[in-house]
């Protein structure tokens, strides 16, 4: 296993949610030769493995997209806040797409099945903290964001 298999399962771990990395084999369902490997490597480099994640994770930030939008037909001002988490690699953060990019579309559920307005973007912008950062690329068919 190679150093991008285990930047892989780290992502995976970060932005996945709360999937631990020693059960990544459960994630793999489709090539059970992957999660074998994946196994017998964290059983003989479990503290090597260890170390890599926790320098990985300690570059873990906290993201907040801020939406200001109004819908087609209307002139009225509405707010979106979203949020999620994005890794420090060198002088970038790398996310989600859908954490720094609000659809051009909303969907709402109705009694009669869901409904999709178009809305206008007026402004938005992703923050960690009280600093914003600049989107550098948001590729929507990827679901991959630099900042």
């Amino acid at each position: 296993m190679n150093k991008k298999d285990l930047l892989i399962m780290a992502v995976v771990s970060v932005l996945g949610g709360s999937v631990p990395i020693a059960s990544y084999h459960y994630l793999v369902r489709t090539d059970r030769n992957i999660a074998q490997i994946v196994s017998q490597y964290e059983q003989k480099n479990e503290e090597r493995l260890r170390e890599h994640i926790k320098g990985i994770l300690e570059n873990q930030v906290r993201l907040t997209t801020k939406t200001s939008y109004n819908f087609v037909d209307s002139e009225e001002e509405q707010f979106n806040e979203q949020e999620g988490d994005g890794l420090i690699v060198g002088d970038y953060v790398i996310t989600v797409n859908h954490i720094v990019v609000m659809r051009d579309i909303m969907t709402t559920n109705t009694p009669y099945g869901p409904e999709r307005f178009p809305v206008n973007k007026i402004s938005e912008r992703t923050y960690t903290g009280e600093t914003e950062l600049e989107r550098i690329v948001a590729d929507d068919e990827r679901d991959v964001a630099v900042l």
